[in-house]
């Protein structure tokens, strides 16, 4: 990635984070509040982006990418961008009706294959990164996960129910 375009995307989550502290309530008793952190956060992205961009411009002129497409985004990156982009999107929609064990499973099955990775190792590391979270978040601390419940994995795992 080059600078201009990490300045820009530092400028655009440095605007994002300003924008939602500043309509964070402020404190009664305190001349800051809970947004004042955050909007200095905000404010060090936006000099960063800018700083980076402006250094580039003055070093190098105005990059390529910005008036043409880059090389490097076309055929099969672009293929592998695009199965990424829709899987996030598909995420969060399918997940209350198959829940987030088939869901992560199936997400990041699709996000290793986008990135050519092997099926027997994408649907190994998938099914295991599925069951480390489903075992952390449901049975360890007890926060309830979307969508329906494996009980079979709380029926073999009677340790944790002990409690």
């Amino acid at each position: 990635m080059s600078d201009p375009l990490i300045g820009v995307s530092l400028i655009s989550l440095g605007s994002i984070i300003a924008l939602n502290s500043s309509r964070l309530p402020p404190a009664r008793h305190l001349d800051y509040g809970p947004g004042f952190l955050p909007t200095l956060v905000a404010v060090g992205l936006i000099i960063c982006g800018s700083l980076l961009i402006f250094r580039n411009v003055f070093e190098n002129g105005i990059p390529k990418f910005w008036i043409e497409r880059p090389s490097w985004l076309s055929g099969k990156v672009r293929t592998s961008m695009l199965l990424l982009a829709i899987g996030i999107a598909i995420y969060p929609i399918s997940m209350p009706y198959i829940g987030f064990f088939f869901t992560t499973i199936l997400s990041l099955v699709a996000i290793f294959r986008a990135g050519n990775v092997a099926w027997r190792f994408s649907v190994a590391t998938s099914i295991f990164a599925a069951l480390c979270c489903q075992v952390l978040f449901v049975l360890i601390l007890r926060v309830p996960l979307p969508g329906p419940s494996i009980d079979w994995l709380a029926n073999s795992l009677p340790i944790f129910l002990s409690r």
